[in-house]
């Protein structure tokens, strides 16, 4: 019988507003918008095939509901002297969810989001700018009410070749045979036969850990607070902009990474059990037997589980991160081939200072520079450098050789950070060059292109996201040719 799963989403949405001016003040006129808007969603899943065995280790649950919103914003422009403007805006939106499919009627839900933008020009070639934003993000249908079960990759400290087990001595292998490799339990000494089969314990390779999980009704709208500041930079043919920002995200919906259960269990991160008993809450909630691990969170009530021990999603979350964006254009005249022609060089430059998340009661890690594995999520490598190198050649007023350099520097293993001391693969850095040539021919425009012109095979590392690397941060199709095609009429 063939698989399949259905979605159908439909939405409705309007909006008003009005603008106009309101007085003078300053230098100029102050502006304002007031507007009003309504989204309505319907979703619906089949999950057909991934409701049954068909669908091997990965379940997903049937979903029916609604969920609409009703904003009013407003928004206001004040030019506070000659140069110098602050832009205010603000809007409240309230939301309401319908679990139709399970007969759960939500409660309208209320957040604000606002702004303050302030902009100087300083100087003919300088401006100054700086803003504080507070976001708001309503959760979705998949974190209220959806739910199924995954397997994710999974870290074994008791492997007899980790660090853990090699300088643990006898403490880390008694904690490992109560946790049940050899067949141990925590209520009993370890035997013979048990303590020999702990010795040539090896951890199954790709080893993957079952974890279900179930929507929660009462998660809040998650909140944003955005602080950037910076200039902005034109020098004649030197253009560009320098900035620095700030983001921290408070009640974030979260739900604990499985690998962080393991890692406070065998007294990695925070401390939680340093004296690696196997009484620890953390030891409780991770089961084994021999090299399967399995998850009863009702020890670790905190964290968020259902009476059958799925993981809840809650607004225990938190995320801050930080860096620096630098900009670069430059324009190169070349007469010498034709009177119109000129190199356009453009740079873009990411410096991620840090990126740091709440994955514990009291245990943050920072993940800045680290790339991410099977279970943490597509998007969720964090390299410190991130570069875009473009060199646009006008050869005359309808040809334009156009290219691009694409740079990621070498990062750690995610695994690192949550499993310290450990020896983990990480990808190195990379560069990809793309290429294109764009002719005009009348209202056509045609674009002659490759891309990955090297051919360059993504990073592998080990564990990874999938397939030996990360396919939402590396090019796994590689080189590539494509034309395209343009009418202007």
């Amino acid at each position: 019988e063939t698989g399949f799963t259905k979605t159908r989403f439909t939405q409705n949405i309007a909006q008003a507003f009005v603008t106009g001016d309101v007085t003078d003040f300053g230098s100029g006129t102050i502006k304002a918008v007031l507007g009003v808007e309504s989204r309505k969603f319907r979703y619906t899943f089949d999950p057909g095939a991934l409701a049954g065995p068909i669908a091997g280790f990965n379940t997903s649950t049937p979903d029916n509901g609604t969920n609409s919103f009703l904003d009013f914003f407003g928004e206001l422009y004040v030019p506070l002297m000659e140069g110098a403007d602050l832009n205010l805006g603000y809007r409240h939106s309230t939301s309401k969810f319908n679990d139709v499919q399970n007969g759960i009627i939500g409660n309208s839900v209320g957040s604000s989001a606002f702004k303050a933008e302030f902009t100087w020009q300083a100087t003919d070639n300088i401006k100054f700018r700086a803003s504080f934003q507070r976001s708001a993000r309503a959760p979705n249908f998949g974190e209220l009410f959806s739910g199924g079960s995954s397997f994710v990759q999974a870290y074994d400290p008791c492997s007899i070749t980790t660090n853990f087990r090699t300088t643990g001595g006898t403490t880390a292998q008694t904690l490992c045979i109560q946790n049940g490799v050899g067949g141990g339990t925590s209520t009993t000494a370890p035997t013979a036969a048990q303590i020999t089969s702990a010795n040539a314990f090896v951890a199954t390779p790709g080893l993957q850990v079952n974890l279900g999980f179930a929507g929660n009704p009462n998660l809040k709208p998650e909140k944003g607070d955005t602080i950037s500041a910076g200039f902005v930079f034109n020098f004649g043919r030197l253009t560009g902009s320098l900035d620095y920002y700030n983001i921290k995200i408070s009640d974030a919906i979260f739900g604990a990474d499985t690998n962080m259960f393991i890692a406070a269990c065998y007294g990695y991160v925070g401390g939680l059990n340093t004296s690696l008993s196997a009484s620890n809450d953390y030891c409780r909630a991770v089961r084994r037997s021999g090299s399967n691990f399995s998850f009863v969170g009702r020890f670790i009530p905190a964290l968020g589980f259902d009476s059958n021990s799925n993981l809840l999603l809650t607004n225990g979350g938190k995320v801050k991160t930080s860096g620096i964006d630098l900009q670069l254009g430059y324009k190169l005249p070349t007469e010498f081939v034709g009177a119109e022609s000129a190199l356009n060089l453009g740079l873009y430059v990411n410096y991620l200072i840090d990126y740091k998340q709440l994955e514990l009661p009291g245990v943050t890690l920072d993940y800045a520079g680290t790339a991410s594995y099977f279970g943490a999520g597509l998007g969720t490598s964090f390299p410190r450098w991130k570069a875009n190198l473009s060199a646009d050649w006008k050869l005359s007023k309808n040809l334009t050789w156009a290219n691009r350099a694409r740079y990621i520097s070498g990062m750690k293993n995610r695994a690192t950070v949550q499993f310290p001391g450990e020896t983990f693969t990480g990808p190195k850095s990379i560069v990809y060059i793309d290429t294109a040539l764009e002719a005009g021919v009348g209202p056509m425009t045609f674009r002659f292109g490759v891309n990955n012109l090297f051919d360059k095979k993504p990073p592998t590392y080990t564990p990874n996201v999938q397939s030996g690397t990360d396919p939402s941060l590396y090019d796994v199709i590689g080189r590539r040719f494509y034309v395209q095609g343009r009418l202007k009429f």
